[in-house]
């Protein structure tokens, strides 16, 4: 899985990444970008084809493709997935400030 740090340069980009208005919407990108990557490495690993993938969820190649580019997918299904690949699914809340780690399995 390959990370895609987001970087910005300019002082307008920041402010705008910054405004409460638009924090939202980069959160929401980033955790697009997050899942988008982990769904097509797991699927690669895992040596599936898309439309492979796509049959044994029950589901057309397309609305695959959608969850591999980080829209409309679930909990539920990255739990399905990932015991289709034969992963396992580990989510974890990281704080930080306190640099704890609480993993949810």
């Amino acid at each position: 899985m390959r990370k895609s740090p987001i970087r910005v340069k300019s002082s307008t980009a920041k402010s705008f990444i910054n405004n409460p208005i638009h924090k939202n919407k980069v959160l929401k990108a980033k955790a697009s970008i997050e899942i988008a990557n982990a769904v097509s490495g797991m699927r690669r690993k895992s040596g599936l084809t898309k439309k492979e993938l796509a049959k044994e969820l029950g589901i057309k190649k397309c609305e695959y493709e959608q969850i591999e580019n980080g829209k409309n997918v679930s909990i539920y299904r990255l739990i399905q997935m990932a015991e289709i690949c034969g992963a396992k699914l580990n989510l974890q809340v990281i704080f930080p400030k306190y640099q704890e780690v609480k993993p949810f399995e």
